[in-house]
């Protein structure tokens, strides 16, 4: 009797030190990371997130479960476990032996323009029963942006085409090489084919054409959203942006290099709000994103966003005005804009390409968007 009250009292022993021990010892060398397999995405585009958890130790984690933050928003595509309101996490349990790997992939989409950022997972490990757990935070940013809506307007199209000019299309989808002046230095933004092979051996550095400006044409896109009218309707703002998005794409395509300016705000990019000339896949991303990522309020008015554009004007420059509704206190603006510069100025009005369903499905998104931030921080206080 007394050799079995012995014995299982040392099996107890052994058996509490053992959890003990794997407590202990069940988040050491664990590692997590994450990727996003794209970083803009189309409204209702479905996008994947690739976890990796990998247990560098021998000894193999009986239990173990992952909390992956869900951007608010963002809808699962599938049947996942999930926790919380405002902040959604996703639930993994794994058994991993050791020195493995696990990979595990998560489908979903979003269906509003914005700024869709995942941070912090939570990951627990326990004991052989799984009774007692400890959690460390893995301290992470993963951001995916979701582009304004893309405007399929045969007006708008053929507003572009006659603004453009089929001359111009044609001639300077590839630059003529009795334009080059100089080189310069490689900013990432130019396209390939510009780098100049002998002069970038010479200096020891990748260095581009630079193309003499009184010839080659050049815009710059100026986008007002500063709404005056009241109450706002800010489905006009969001017009706005898919406008720009089109006449940017419209630019890239023909090859005419272009600058932006705005009086939007966007904490994707400081250089965004006022972007130097440049085309090709690396500017236009860097402009989208800022468009994905740009709030519903302007950050001055349209006179002053105006009285900027002309102080950076140069001659022979065309600009494309996109403003979300007409504003005739702009046109002393507009008309100074054409005289100092010599070039044409295309106004673009979002009033003039809103539909019925611009109206009814885009109403509600500032308020709830304005609900949302509130909600957040309150949870955070």
């Amino acid at each position: 009797m007394i050799q079995t009250v012995v014995f299982l009292t040392f099996a107890v022993a052994v058996f509490v030190g053992v959890q003990r021990l794997l407590l202990w010892y069940s988040l050491k060398d664990v590692t997590y990371h994450a990727r996003c397999s794209h970083l803009m995405v189309e409204p209702g585009q479905i996008f994947t997130i690739e976890s990796e958890l990998t247990n560098a130790k021998r000894m193999p984690e009986m239990f173990m479960e992952l909390k992956e933050p869900i951007p608010w928003g963002a809808e699962l595509v599938g049947q996942y476990k999930t926790s919380g309101n405002i902040r959604q996490y996703l639930h993994k349990r794994f058994y991993v032996l050791g020195h493995q790997r696990i990979k595990s992939r998560t489908e979903m989409k979003v269906h509003e323009r914005g700024d869709y950022v995942m941070h912090s997972a939570i990951l627990s490990g326990g004991d052989f029963f799984g009774l007692h757990a400890t959690e460390k935070t893995l301290p992470y940013v993963r951001r995916i942006v979701c582009m304004p809506q893309k405007i399929t307007s045969p007006q708008l199209d053929k507003v572009l085409g006659g603004f453009l000019g089929d001359v111009s299309v044609r001639r300077y989808i590839l630059p003529d090489p009795i334009l080059t002046i100089a080189a310069r230095d490689y900013t990432g933004r130019e396209p390939i084919k510009d780098i100049h092979h002998a002069q970038s051996a010479r200096q020891g550095r990748l260095m581009v054409r630079q193309y003499d400006h009184t010839l080659e044409p050049a815009v710059t896109v100026v986008l007002d959203i500063d709404i005056t009218s009241y109450p706002p309707r800010y489905e006009k703002v969001e017009k706005c942006l898919s406008l720009a998005r089109a006449v940017f794409e419209a630019l890239n395509r023909a090859g005419i290099k272009f600058g932006f300016i705005t009086n939007a705000r966007s904490h994707y990019n400081q250089q965004w709000q006022n972007a130097n000339d440049g085309f090709g896949k690396s500017h236009l991303n860097m402009l989208l994103a800022g468009l994905g990522c740009a709030s519903l309020q302007a950050r001055e008015s349209s006179a002053e966003l105006m009285k900027r554009s002309i102080a950076n004007c140069e001659t022979g420059r065309s600009h494309i005005v996109i403003m979300s509704e007409q504003k005739n206190t702009l046109m002393p603006f507009v008309r100074r804009l054409e005289a100092q510069t010599g070039g044409a100025v295309l106004q673009i009005i979002a009033d003039d390409y809103m539909t019925e369903d611009d109206y009814r499905v885009k109403e509600f998104i500032f308020q709830r968007r304005v609900a949302t931030v509130d909600a957040l921080q309150g949870e955070a206080a």
